[in-house]
Formats: structure tokens, sequence, C-alpha cells
């Protein structure tokens, strides 16, 4: 597995947690969005379509699967294109139970880099299933800038946080989330929701609001389709970054997967946590 922390990725942390940058942090993110999703990106997109060119990795074997695909590659590629979602299919059972042992007694919080210190999750990441249909999304293996795992309180608090409103995530020129549920989730539970199609008309209207305010939510929930994700532990499903998403208030305890795959690698992403989270995250979540 992968180096758990660096000292780039310390001075970036210490950056973020700096007065000037939680000041400034709403134009930042703007002149972020603005070179994520301008359309200089896709010169950028080509150039690393031919510097990659011949990092694919096509695998096959049952024996590596740990994914039950609800569909062929062809057909969840298309989805993912046209609504920028898709439900890939559902964990295999054993692997489901092994993980939800590894995860049923973590506190409240946000886990860092969880592929690096779990081999299910690790090995989740290498999936065929996902690894095919990534290799033919962005034309060669990306490159996993972010895993968390997020463990929601069950106190029945209802403090809201901006991921609670619809917003985009500025994840690098193209990227995708694959999100796992580790827990059942229903009407009553903080369901993820995402606005079909939104990654195609979004941009133009939401990328200076961090959440949406909600007379936008309302003008966008008009034009685009939405849709609760609600499924048993094991669901495994598939989203556009650029897709208009939220979570529900978390009224009840949730666990939930997320590994980010982008045709780029990351700068800013590195220092999203301290080394020492990183370090504590890895033997919590390791079964080594």
């Amino acid at each position: 597995m992968e180096k758990v922390s660096s000292f780039k990725a310390h001075c970036l942390f210490r950056l973020r947690k700096s007065y000037l940058f939680n000041r400034y942090a709403n134009h930042l993110r703007r002149v972020r969005a603005l070179i994520t999703f301008g359309p200089w990106r896709h010169l950028l997109l080509m150039v690393y379509r031919f510097r990659y060119k011949s990092r694919v990795k096509k695998l096959s074997g049952n024996e590596q699967r740990v994914i039950n695909a609800s569909r062929d590659i062809s057909s969840l590629l298309r989805d993912v294109k046209e609504n920028g979602f898709v439900v890939l299919g559902k964990l295999r059972m054993h692997v489901l139970e092994n993980l939800k042992k590894d995860v049923a007694n973590l506190k409240p919080k946000e886990y860092a880099m969880t592929h690096q210190a779990n081999r299910i999750i690790s090995q989740l990441s290498q999936d065929p299933t996902v690894q095919n249909l990534l290799s033919e999304y962005f034309g060669y293996t990306p490159f996993i800038r972010e895993s968390s795992l997020t463990v929601t309180r069950d106190s029945g608090d209802s403090i809201v946080e901006g991921q609670n409103g619809f917003h985009q995530d500025y994840a690098g020129a193209k990227s995708l989330n694959l999100f796992v549920y580790l827990t059942d989730v229903g009407e009553s539970d903080p369901y993820h929701e995402v606005l079909l199609k939104s990654h195609r008309k979004a941009f133009r209207h939401a990328w200076y609001k961090y959440p949406l305010s909600e007379k936008l939510t309302k003008r966008f929930k008009k034009r685009f389709d939405s849709k609760r994700i609600l499924g048993p532990a094991g669901t495994v499903f598939l989203e556009n970054t650029e897709a208009l998403h939220r979570r529900e208030l978390a009224l009840k305890r949730r666990i939930m997967l997320n590994i980010l795959f982008s045709a780029t690698p990351g700068i800013i992403s590195e220092g999203r946590f301290a080394n020492s989270q990183i370090i504590a995250d890895k033997a919590l979540l390791s079964r080594e």
C-alpha cells in the first residue's frame, strides 16, 4: 500500500488550517472551481490521456471480485455518462460481513485514506468491475485522490452542515466518486441524494455557491430529476463529482465509504487530514 503521510501533506494541512485560508475560503473555493472546471481543462485531459494511455488496467477473474455487478460494463458506463450516476451493484456477502466487523465500533467522524489502511477497502478499489469501468471512462487507470469512511452521529441532533445542501465537489478536471453504504439506508436515514444529469449544465450557475441557496435548489429541482439513493448495507454506486448532490440530515447512525478517482493526481486534497490522524485511523482500520 502507499505511504500513509508526507511532508507535503503536512504543509498543506497547516495551510488549510491557517487564518488567511479560512478567512478567504469562499473566494479560494471560487478560484479553485474556475481552475478545475474552466474550458482549459479539456487540454489538460488530452495531455493526461496521451501521457497515461498505457496506464490501463483490464482485470478479470471471479477470485478478485468483491462486487456483484448489477449489469454489464457498457450499460453501467452509459448510465454514468448520461445521468452522472449509476448503481454498480452490491458487495459480496462475505466481503460485506467482514468489512462491517472492521467498522462496527468506530466513533462518529471521518476516517482518512482508508484504502491504505484496510485490506478489504484496498481490494474494493481494485475490483474488476470498478477498474474496467474506470479505464473505459477515463481512457486510462485514474488516480485515487482520497478514500474516506464517514460515520454520522446517531444522537438525533439536526446540525445543518455544508454537505446537507446541494453542491458540487471540486475534485480535479474529471472525477468519479465511488460510494458504499455499510449500514442500511431508508427514507428516515441520512441518505445520499443526487440531481440526475446536473453534471452537464449546473456549473455556470452553481460554481460560486456552496451549498446552493434555497432559491437555486428549487430552480434546479425543477430542471433535473432528484434521486434518493436508498438500499441495504453493501449498496455500491458511482457518481460524477460535478453532479449536484447532498446528504440528508444525520438523525441516525450511518456508515459510508467514499473512494475518489480522478483523471489527475491531487495536490490540495492531500492536506485535508493531519498526518497524525491518518496514522491513527490506519491503526483503527488495519486488519494486519
